[in-house]
């Protein structure tokens, strides 16, 4: 089975997973046979926020390795951890807030980056950052054109998006707005971050959010804005001026195939944390020296 079938299969697996509702109970339920014995490859699937990341160091792994590729997926943070307890994927990306480590009883959550949750806009819109009063205005609608009288385009993403979640959690009034927003159907809601962007750079006046780092790798035309002054760049992330921030970590059984350990090696050593210095996004969590 090739990786593009492996891929298919995979999503059908995903898509039973999320029919059939409850998790699989504590401990790996070896009732679905892992892609990664099917094709060949490593699966790693989750958030698409981490896919951009993912897939650069999957390239990077893949140079010392090339009879064993690594498949990258967007199924989602949930979507992942439930495929992961299923045995259906090797790896599952996932992101959320800091104070927020889901554990899994079956795996290990392994953090390896904090990322900046970013507004982002259209290349037209002529500003460069906003406010937390201006945030707010926009997503409630009272805010409606730009200071060049451009008309503003609020994007949304459907509640319980990671990114969605840590800005909520930072500005008070952000959270109802949004919900009134997608109550009355007032504004576009996208369902995946590949959908956020690319409506993002189809959208004179468009404004929405999304991730740093993947922008930076994935889509570089897009405008990242500085939030109260304060641009998300690793530094200030690092000394915490920047404020809305997500961890992405990997998720993975507590007993791994030899290959999967091997994969998770590569990106805790120095050569992927060259990886991810280089994407210029990304606040590294692993140690400094293994």
């Amino acid at each position: 089975m090739g990786a593009a079938a492996g891929t298919a299969l995979l999503l059908f697996f995903i898509g039973l997973i999320e029919l059939t509702g409850p998790r699989p109970p504590a401990g790996r339920q070896a009732t679905v046979t892992p892609l990664s014995e099917a094709d060949g490859a490593i699966h790693l699937a989750g958030t698409g926020s981490w896919l951009p990341l993912a897939r650069a160091l999957a390239r990077a792994y893949e140079t010392t390795h090339p009879d064993l590729p690594a498949v990258v997926d967007s199924i989602g943070s949930g979507g992942g951890r439930r495929a992961i307890s299923a045995g259906v994927i090797d790896v599952s990306l996932v992101s959320g807030p800091e104070t927020e480590h889901r554990q899994l009883d079956c795996c290990e959550v392994i953090p390896i980056a904090i990322g900046a949750v970013v507004f982002v806009t259209h290349p037209s819109v002529k500003i460069t950052g906003l406010d937390r009063r201006q945030v707010v205005r926009i997503f409630s609608g009272q805010m409606t054109t730009w200071p060049d009288g451009q008309a503003v385009v609020p994007l949304l993403r459907e509640q319980g998006d990671s990114a969605t979640e840590v800005a909520v959690r930072f500005f008070s009034d952000l959270g109802p707005a949004m919900n009134h927003a997608r109550q009355r159907g007032r504004w576009p809601t996208l369902l995946t971050d590949a959908e956020m962007a690319r409506a993002l750079e189809a959208t004179p006046g468009a404004v929405g959010l999304h991730d740093s780092g993947a922008l930076r790798l994935a889509h570089p035309s897009l405008k990242v804005l500085a939030l109260d002054g304060v641009t998300p760049e690793v530094e200030s992330l690092a000394d915490g001026r920047y404020p809305l921030r997500r961890v992405f970590s990997l998720v993975v059984n507590h007993h791994p195939s030899a290959q999967v350990a091997e994969l998770v090696d590569f990106i805790r050593s120095p050569a992927g944390q060259e990886v991810i210095a280089a994407s210029g996004g990304y606040l590294s969590l692993l140690p400094a020296e293994l």
